[in-house]
């Protein structure tokens, strides 16, 4: 049955004593941690360090905001996926940061975003998605680039962008490599010169 501690019972008492005489002569045993647990702590600091600059970074952000977590896991995402979450990609509001566009608004008037081409933008409305309502944007970027349907539409967006980039230019956005230059005053009708050459044939007429 049960005993109330040791006392009075002279076998236990016996043990308590003898536990208690061994107590300050024990010779502390120190034994190396295998491979494996020194690997995890390790990863585990890892993470932990990447987390930290995660979540207090500058750059970055958008993304952040659809993987808050961080994780060694890939996530399978094409190059396209990516400049469509960064928006690092064919769009007039990235381009113009470096001069290649003269504003940062699409052909339509808007802002030209990827979420602007994947919702709104009418040359791509064959490539849309369901336009989200404000306080389920970030829901919605979560869900279109975790499924892979969803995916595969996003890399055939981003590719007809790249590839029909007049389409999108905004009207105000002269074409900075182009050899002809476009005469849309109001009064006269559309007409191309090439070059120095056509011109100085045509004084020749």
């Amino acid at each position: 049955g049960w005993v109330k501690a040791h006392i009075g019972i002279k076998g236990n008492e016996i043990a308590d004593t003898l536990a208690k005489a061994a107590t300050p002569d024990r010779i502390p045993a120190r034994l190396p941690f295998p491979k494996s647990f020194l690997k995890k702590q390790l990863l585990q600091l890892s993470l932990s360090r990447w987390q930290a600059e995660w979540d207090n970074g500058e750059t970055g952000r958008s993304v952040c905001s659809i993987i808050p977590k961080i994780s060694n896991k890939q996530l399978h995402w094409s190059r396209e996926c990516i400049q469509f979450a960064t928006g690092h990609g064919p769009f007039p509001s990235y381009l113009k940061r470096f001069g290649l566009h003269s504003t940062d608004n699409c052909r339509c008037g808007e802002i030209g975003n990827s979420l602007h081409y994947a919702t709104r933008c009418p040359p791509t409305l064959s490539y849309h998605h369901k336009e989200p309502s404000p306080q389920f944007i970030v829901h919605w970027w979560k869900s279109a680039l975790s499924r892979k349907p969803s995916r595969r539409n996003i890399d055939n967006l981003i590719t007809f962008l790249a590839t029909n980039e007049d389409l999108i230019k905004s009207q105000n956005s002269a074409p900075s490599h182009s050899c002809l230059e476009i005469d849309t005053s109001k009064d006269s009708p559309p007409r191309t010169r090439s070059s120095k050459n056509s011109q100085l044939s045509s004084k020749a007429h």
